[in-house]
C-alpha cells in the first residue's frame, strides 16, 4: 500500500527544534546559577562568566572550601 503524502516531520526539523530545546534549558539553567551564586556571595554577579574575576571566584571557592582565599594573590596583578 503506497502513501501519496507523508505528515511526518524531516529528521532536519526535529534536530533543529531539539537544538532550540537545549539552547533554551541551557540559557534557564545559567540563568538560575548565576541568580542562586548572586544570593549566597556578597558580590554582585551578573553572569556566570564573572567567575572569570578572581574576586569573584574567591568568594565562591572561600563559600565552597570554608578557608579564607584572600591571601592568595591574581597572577597576572604581579609583577
Amino acid at each position: 500500500m503506497l502513501f501519496s503524502g507523508s505528515t511526518a516531520i524531516p529528521r532536519k526539523e526535529v534536530k533543529k527544534e531539539k537544538k532550540a530545546d537545549r539552547d533554551e534549558k541551557l540559557e534557564v539553567q545559567e540563568s538560575v546559577f548565576v541568580r542562586w551564586l548572586a544570593s549566597i556571595v556578597d558580590e554582585e554577579i551578573k553572569d556566570y562568566k564573572d567567575l572569570c574575576d578572581v574576586r569573584h571566584l574567591a568568594a565562591v571557592a572561600q563559600l565552597v572550601t570554608g578557608q579564607d582565599v584572600s591571601h592568595y594573590r591574581d597572577r597576572s596583578l604581579a609583577d
